[in-house]
């Protein structure tokens, strides 16, 4: 049974999600339009932005951080993924882990701490090449 590892690029604010099935050092990327989850979650953090600007009550919305967080959690549980490896700057890798519960967290197979997200796709493959399947 081949496993799907899902690569998570964040930089504290956007998010750009890769996935590998397992064949391969090949990623391909997690679109909205392929996952309603993950077009729930884009919608949610672009609203949180308009309604914490407009009301002043930003403090009680969730951080993106949290959003990711929850997002990730609910898609394990949807067994969408079973590794995960997240790249991101120390600091967003550092509060993303803070967010994270232990199922989430086991399933972390690595970290790199660069801010890849405006990356192609060839050369995230080039980076990762040790930690993918295949």
């Amino acid at each position: 049974m081949s496993h799907t590892t899902w690569v998570v690029l964040t930089d504290g604010r956007y998010i750009r999600i890769l996935f590998n099935q397992g064949e391969g050092k090949s990623l391909l990327t997690l679109k909205a339009d392929d996952s309603k989850a993950l077009a729930d979650l884009s919608f949610e953090v672009v609203r949180q932005v308009k309604v914490g600007a407009s009301n002043g009550k930003a403090s009680k919305q969730k951080t993106d951080m949290q959003l990711l967080a929850d997002f990730l959690s609910s898609q394990l549980a949807d067994e969408q993924y079973q590794k995960l490896i997240l790249v991101a700057p120390q600091m967003a890798i550092d509060e993303l882990q803070g967010e994270l519960n232990d199922e989430v967290k086991q399933t972390i197979s690595s970290t790199l701490a660069e801010d890849l997200l405006a990356t192609s796709v060839d050369d995230i493959e080039i980076k990762l090449a040790d930690s993918l399947p295949g």
